[in-house]
């Protein structure tokens, strides 16, 4: 479950902590079959570690890979925002 963590953290924007891998594609990488992928994201999900915001459609209409966003990214890049703001 670590490393499918790790692999979303290095998809993600720095920022927002946004991400879009495929399954396939996070499957291939760690050497782990989609459906393990599938299961340690939900695991990751209910540990709060990470949360589903949508699914994005394919250019045929079918629904593609997911849009996951890293919630300790996301955190850390919002209380620097916030530091930041406090030091203007």
């Amino acid at each position: 479950m670590i490393p499918t963590y790790c692999a979303l953290a290095d998809y993600s924007n720095n920022k927002t902590g946004l991400c879009w891998p495929r399954m396939d594609t996070l499957a291939t990488r760690l050497s782990r079959s989609p459906r393990t992928i599938q299961r340690h994201l939900h695991l990751l999900k209910e540990r709060g570690l990470i949360e589903f915001v949508e699914r994005k459609r394919d250019w045929h209409g079918r629904f593609g890979a997911y849009v996951y966003r890293v919630l300790h990214i996301a955190a850390v890049a919002s209380s620097e925002q916030e530091e930041s703001w406090g030091q203007g």
